[in-house]
């Protein structure tokens, strides 16, 4: 986990941190319910990285993704937590490797999102292609979450 710089959202200073906590997630568990906004708060801990962490959930299932992207009420007003979710709804289906190897990245995701589908190891295959122009560091982490993704 890194802390990197974030200008996207509006409400964030130029200059803010943001960590980013992904998990894979393939069914659905009441329990993430609770552990998730741990994540949150331990990684804010850890990483002394202000006030901006977020939890990114791949979800290959429609139906987890649905459930994934339900708001957590932390209680008493004190806040939620609101995971980002990405399912097989909203991530592009990259079977070409040419276009894997331009935005590898979302390759890995669509990897994750659509591995287990009809055009799965198409998409599998693009994203691993894709790999092979990265440093090891981070192809070994996109490797493990396409491995997550599809095991």
């Amino acid at each position: 986990m890194r802390c990197a710089r974030h200008q996207r959202r509006a409400e964030l200073t130029p200059d803010a941190v943001q960590a980013i906590v992904i998990e894979v997630q393939r069914d659905v568990d009441p329990d993430k319910k609770f552990s998730w906004p741990t994540y949150v708060t331990a990684v804010r801990a850890r990483k002394r990285c202000g006030t901006v962490v977020l939890v990114l959930v791949v979800a290959p299932d429609a139906g987890v993704a649905a459930w994934a992207a339900e708001n957590i009420d932390l209680g008493l007003g004190l806040g939620n937590v609101e995971p980002l979710v990405l399912g097989p709804a909203v991530v592009p289906e990259i079977t070409d490797p040419a276009d894997a190897e331009e935005e590898t990245e979302l390759a890995v995701l669509s990897a994750v999102a659509h591995g287990n589908r009809p055009n799965g190891l198409t998409v599998v295959q693009a994203a691993l292609v894709a790999l092979g122009r990265l440093d090891q560091e981070h192809a070994l982490v996109y490797f493990q979450l396409i491995s997550n993704g599809v095991a």
